[in-house]
């Protein structure tokens, strides 16, 4: 009895270690992410680099990549399973998981691919077309499609992919969790940077269409079915 006692106690320090050890590896990614994607650092970058800040967010899109792919490697996995769906309910979940993928290319086809990845910028280096003003990226803002409904729907996709894993294990809450608040916090950052790009158009499209979950669509076509009842 003694001997389980210990062997559980052992187990769970060593779940909060692991636990702990996530959470600092995507606490520490959050923040370099969040500040080499930071309008002051960009700036400072671009005074020192001149034109050749044309490379910048393709370089920065490799490293991050390479440097997540990395600590998803090294990083400790807990695996202590929170739930696990089965028949119907496993269908259904990877049914809502394929939704989720859809509507993330649905989503991508409203915005340049190149110019997110960076592709474009290195192309009018090579073109000559670079501008020593000109930001890593070009932004058009958009309002048709999915950004109908959220202004951040690739965000909202991406949580609904991991939030509908028929098994869920620890691991895997903690990434979710993680995307959640990057993607809350980070939203803030992005989006000032738009309405700064966009000459305020962007504060226009925020009053009208909700961050991330489509609460605002709803509430409209709640009100003029209720209007249509009254």
């Amino acid at each position: 009895m003694r001997d389980r006692a210990v062997f559980v106690r052992s187990r769970i320090i060593s779940m909060i270690n692991d636990i702990l050890t996530v959470n600092l590896y995507f606490f520490a990614y959050s923040v370099m992410h969040s500040f080499m994607s930071s309008h002051n650092w960009k700036r400072r970058v671009r005074r020192v680099a001149g034109t050749w800040f044309a490379f910048y967010r393709l370089v920065f899109n490799i490293t991050q990549t390479l440097m997540l792919i990395l600590m998803l490697m090294v990083m400790p996995r807990p695996s202590l399973e929170l739930w696990r769906v089965e028949d119907s309910h496993r269908l259904l979940f990877r049914f809502i998981q394929a939704g989720g993928t859809l509507g993330l290319i649905i989503a991508a086809r409203h915005f340049n691919v190149q110019e997110f990845l960076g592709i474009n910028q290195v192309r009018r280096f090579f073109r000559a077309q670079w501008k020593t003003e000109e930001t890593d990226e070009q932004y058009q803002l958009s309002d048709t499609g999915l950004f109908r409904f959220v202004r951040h729907p690739i965000y909202f996709f991406s949580l609904i992919i991991v939030a509908f894993e028929p098994q869920m294990t620890l691991f895997k809450a903690l990434i979710l969790m993680w995307m959640m608040i990057y993607f809350y916090i980070g939203s803030f950052f992005e989006e000032k940077r738009l309405i700064r790009e966009t000459n305020g158009a962007y504060k226009s499209y925020q009053q009208q269409v909700s961050r991330l979950l489509p609460w605002k669509w709803f509430k409209l076509k709640f009100d003029k079915i209720t209007g249509k009842m009254d």
